[in-house]
């Protein structure tokens, strides 16, 4: 009986470690991409796709590979870099402005050192009051606005995936990274991506307008930890500095 017990208990654990890693497969335009979560990191890849997104919430980091090149860019240390040469573009130009005639140097302010609309969107979810069912599926309908773009979701709660709260929290975290990256980098608000809220309360599994995408299978294998490593052999990219 007592061998019985360990017996059960071993299978239930084994389970439970199982379900700790999740894979999300979704079909767009005939294109498969897939979201890959284990432990506090995340791995954003497309089957016809040139690059993967490499998030790890231990290491601190946000990675982007380009397999063509075999190179990686830190997007943190990029967005600096970008952000630096910025501003030595501004003062090289601020430089040339003081060496028109005065009555030309307020006009070529305005044309080369205009700064963009670089406020947060404002992100909105509204329940459509339908649901609809994706793989078999219950999922809510929902609008989300960001400015002037809407995209119509339909949203599962983690549990009917199987996905872990801490998978979700960490799926959280990386759309607010790259919101806090697209803020520091002073992206205009109209070149930004629809962004998933914080509060929208699960994972989109079908998307009715814009790049309609939709789950087709949900996986609970364990995910090799290389996947989110650098490959071997990748160098990191970095942008030349204006002297």
């Amino acid at each position: 009986m007592k061998q019985i017990k360990i017996f059960i208990a071993s299978l239930f654990l084994l389970n439970s470690m199982a379900q700790a890693d999740i894979t999300l497969y979704y079909k767009s335009n005939n294109e498969i991409s897939s979201i890959l979560v284990s432990n506090g990191k995340v791995r954003i890849d497309k089957s016809r796709g040139s690059n993967a997104i490499i998030f790890d919430l231990e290491q601190d980091r946000l990675l982007i590979l380009d397999f063509k090149k075999q190179e990686y860019i830190n997007m943190e240390k990029m967005v600096e870099q970008v952000s630096i040469i910025q501003t030595q573009m501004k003062n090289m130009l601020e430089q040339q402005i003081k060496n028109m005639p005065p009555k030309d140097q307020e006009e070529m302010r305005q044309m080369l050192l205009q700064t963009p609309d670089v406020k947060a969107p404002v992100i909105t979810v509204k329940k459509t009051g339908l649901k609809d069912h994706v793989m078999g599926i219950e999922c809510e309908r929902v609008m989300v606005t960001q400015n002037q773009h809407k995209d119509e979701m339909c949203i599962a709660p983690i549990e009917k995936i199987g996905m872990l709260k801490a998978d979700f929290k960490t799926m959280e975290k990386l759309m607010k990274r790259m919101n806090d990256l697209a803020n520091k980098a002073k992206t205009p608000a109209k070149q930004r991506p629809l962004l998933m809220p914080q509060d929208m309360g699960g994972v989109p599994i079908k998307n009715y307008s814009g790049a309609q995408r939709e789950l087709i299978r949900v996986e609970h294998q364990p995910i090799k930890a290389y996947l989110f490593a650098i490959p071997k052999g990748y160098t990191e990219k970095q942008l030349r500095l204006l002297n």
